[in-house]
């Protein structure tokens, strides 16, 4: 048990400071990092609440259980660490750096030293608890080795995630040395990242992204994915009174993977809240996005096979497919039941209703559909698909598209709701973003089978159904360039990160 607290209280002393300023210490960030985090824990603590009365109670439990470990000289060094975290030797005004590298796969942290005697003090006292072995001088610096392995000097604090080899030895005086030129705090995309808004801010490799999707979804269309590998995502996570904000922004110096992003962008156009009228209050998914379905076609088939395997006669038909549809496009999930299919609505705005016809008359489509299944047209520009599982009703009325599985809602195609969507807080939100989509969690709370699931599972499942009650929506967006995230909170009062923090507490009671 020993063993354990004491790693545990220097891991949270670690997280205890602010991001303030810049200092020569973040030259010895290696030029090679894959994927770095930047904390600011000093603000991080101060939203958490940290500091509040209500958390005495917690710190002097943690006191507690490390005095019944402890000899008494560490208990009084440790409790001190507590009460100052400042005494570790750890500038806790400047930022804390943690990240990964082609040379340091298992992680490492970089963080400016305030005081070099007060991080001895701190070594010493992880020697008497075993994590540390034996330290001594080498060139401009101290190595402590052990269960950690950490090196430093006036200015620089290096912990690594690993045991030093000799060549790795050779490369950790080489970075404790160098100077900004030879450190990855001049590499662009560092520079990008820190100019992101956040309390911790990201640095990724979309490569590692890909592969993640790659398991699950199998190799992408793309024709040329090898500059993917060169993309890089810079984000940052804020924590706001009643929200939490990550923004993320893609980095590439690849002039074709620029050229791509700019396509893209090009292709999507600020939506206009059309059809925001046409959904209930209280739709539970909705997704919007503005479109140029021509300038989409030629993205799709430049950049991806798909040209290649269609007929000169498929690609024509796909071509005014998507060139049908212009501006807003639409969609949400409206209902959700135990006993049917989840109610489907979209809209979009079109410019020729013919597609949808030849579509519908295909030959070939209503073979494949088999027994039992059949496309009928229920009036001009306007069908049906009818399975043995569910209807299908689409079409054209007055240059708007609209499919529904949910005859009541076809019904009223094209009525306004009264109240609507647009009355829900995040709905001028929605409007003039180039693509956008909210899960209404206050909404899905509400219906009939989220409150009979709350009713089983007992207390401790009634805290977490309590904690999704606290939560309005959540939201995702894009400009084109930035992407964000956002959780909203019902409570607008008080930060977002507090609540969470409470509502951790709660459910560890």
């Amino acid at each position: 048990m020993k063993k354990m607290l004491f790693p545990a209280l220097a891991a949270l002393l670690l997280i205890t400071g602010a991001c303030t300023q810049k200092s020569e210490y973040t030259n010895s960030l290696p030029a090679d990092i894959e994927a770095l985090v930047a904390l600011q824990p000093a603000t991080l603590a101060e939203k958490a609440g940290a500091g509040d009365k209500e958390n005495q109670a917690l710190l002097q439990n943690l006191k507690d259980a490390l005095k019944k470990e402890m000899d008494a000289a560490t208990y009084e060094y440790a409790e001190q660490l507590l009460d100052n975290p400042g005494k570790a030797g750890i500038d806790l005004e400047s930022p804390l750096y943690l990240f990964t590298s082609k040379t340091l796969p298992q992680g490492a942290l970089v963080a400016r030293v305030a005081d070099k005697n007060s991080v001895e003090n701190l070594v010493g006292n992880l020697q008497k608890e075993g994590i540390i072995s034996q330290s001594g001088e080498a060139e401009g610096y101290t190595l402590a080795e052990g269960k950690l392995t950490m090196a430093y000097n006036a200015s620089t604090l290096f912990v690594l995630g690993q045991q030093p080899t000799p060549a790795l030895q050779d490369s950790l005086q080489a970075w404790m040395s160098q100077g900004a030129e030879q450190s990855f705090s001049q590499a662009p995309e560092f520079i990008q990242m820190q100019a992101q808004k956040g309390d911790i801010k990201l640095l990724y490799p979309y490569g590692g992204l890909l592969a993640e999707y790659q398991k699950f979804m199998g190799n992408p269309m793309l024709k040329n994915k090898d500059f993917l590998k060169d993309l890089q995502i810079t984000a940052g996570l804020s924590f706001e009174k009643g929200r939490i904000d990550l923004s993320a922004t893609p980095y590439t110096d690849n002039e074709e993977a620029k050229a791509l992003m700019e396509k893209q962008a090009q292709a999507a156009r600020p939506i206009k809240n059309t059809y925001i009228d046409y959904f209930p209050q209280s739709t539970l998914f909705l997704i919007s996005s503005g479109m140029d379905g021509s300038a989409s076609y030629d993205i799709l088939m430049a950049n991806t096979s798909l040209g290649e395997e269609l007929s000169a006669k498929d690609a024509e038909y796909i071509k005014r497919l998507f060139g049908m549809f212009q501006d807003d496009f639409t969609l949400g999930l409206v209902n959700l039941t135990l006993n049917r299919l989840p109610s489907l609505l979209a809209y979009a705005s079109v410019n020729d209703a013919s597609p949808l016809k030849e579509l519908a008359d295909n030959a070939f489509l209503k073979k494949q559909l088999g027994r039992g299944s059949s496309i009928v047209e229920l009036e001009a520009d306007q069908y049906v698909l009818r399975t043995r599982q569910f209807n299908l009703f689409f079409g054209v009325r007055d240059g708007n598209f609209y499919a529904t599985n949910d005859e009541t809602l076809y019904k009223d195609i094209l009525k306004k709701c009264d109240p609507s969507a647009a009355k829900t807080s995040f709905a001028s939100e929605m409007k003039g973003k180039k693509a956008s989509c909210v899960l209404n969690v206050e909404a899905i709370c509400q219906l009939p089978i989220v409150k009979m699931l709350a009713g089983f599972g007992g207390s401790k499942n009634a805290v977490y159904f309590a904690a999704l009650d606290n939560i309005s929506y959540l939201k995702g967006e894009s400009d084109g360039q930035t992407a964000l995230i956002s959780l909203q909170m019902k409570d607008q009062n008080s930060n977002a990160l507090k609540q969470l923090a409470e509502l951790c507490k709660a459910a560890l009671q």
